[in-house]
């Protein structure tokens, strides 16, 4: 096994590591969280929604030296919040029996001679 060099360079590289594993981390939690998501599972999507969540929390604060990825931290924390959100209401909160077909309505307006065809 090669040495690992020492100085500065190594102690970017050992941040730039941990901050890809974190990284990660926070995608393999939000992809569990969306797949129990999907088949109903809300004892195991809440919690994996809440570990994406904190870990990009901890993105946001390792990583305040550089204001675009700041930038682009939050951006994808509130987009990850009102994921999170809509999850918890359709899980705990959505009727069990509301169908929601669209496919069987115009989307725009009804127009019986083009719906007709």
């Amino acid at each position: 096994m090669p040495a690992l060099p020492r100085g500065k360079d190594s102690r970017k590289d050992a941040s730039i590591a941990t901050v890809k594993l974190i990284e990660n981390t926070q995608l393999f939690t939000w992809m569990v969280k969306d797949f129990f998501w999907l088949v109903l599972v809300p004892y195991i999507s809440i919690p994996a929604g809440l570990a994406a969540m904190w870990l990009q929390i901890v993105m946001i604060r390792r990583d305040q030296a550089n204001p675009s990825r700041i930038l682009n931290y939050v951006g994808l924390f509130l987009w990850i919040a009102g994921n999170f959100i809509w999850m918890i209401a359709e899980t705990l909160y959505d009727r069990s029996d509301a169908d929601i077909n669209m496919a069987g309505t115009p989307i725009l307006k009804q127009d019986s001679n083009l719906y007709s065809r």
